[in-house]
């Protein structure tokens, strides 16, 4: 396979390491690495541009929005299109939005989940808090990140907590 050049490591004369590495652009919406030994790597780019559309041939990954009352476990669904022949990763985190780890939610950051081949779902499960404060709705996002052998078509679900407290009435 052929492709620009984006970088190069070496080793500087006190054994330290430096890397330099050229910007590309246009930014592309995958990198792919092969190894001297024949190993391939491939992964959707941080910050890709917005008309990325799905690889061909590959399935694609997405994650639910999730409701509930705070102090109930949050479960997201992180699905595939397709049932993939490879095994599917993908990374997994929790962000504050009104909801703010640890007083509203455990947070989570960069669970793997794995598809074995044929599997389609995948569960991530995050902890709300039950607290005793009158509140209003608060969000919080479940983020997916750095998929393997598949491309990510939502990378984002919106966890909503319901508040369960009650006013006090005098």
């Amino acid at each position: 396979a052929s492709g620009a050049i984006l970088g190069t490591d070496k080793v500087e004369d006190d054994a330290r390491w430096s890397r330099n590495i050229k910007r590309p652009s246009p930014v592309p919406c995958r990198v792919r690495a092969e190894q001297s030994g024949g190993g391939v790597a491939e992964r959707d780019v941080a910050n890709r541009p917005a008309n990325c559309g799905p690889v061909a041939g590959m399935p694609s990954l997405r994650v639910n929005d999730v409701t509930v009352a705070e102090g109930a476990i949050a479960t997201f669904t992180v699905s595939l299109s397709a049932a993939s022949t490879q095994t599917v990763s993908v990374l997994a985190s929790t962000a504050n939005g009104s909801a703010v780890a640890p007083g509203d939610f455990t947070a989570r950051t960069g669970v793997t989940l794995t598809f074995p081949a044929g599997t389609t779902t995948q569960s991530f499960a995050v902890t709300t808090i039950n607290d005793v404060t009158v509140e209003s709705t608060e969000t919080f996002n479940v983020n997916l990140s750095r998929a393997t052998n598949a491309t990510i078509a939502d990378a984002q679900a919106v966890g909503t907590l319901n508040d369960n407290d009650q006013p006090v009435t005098r």
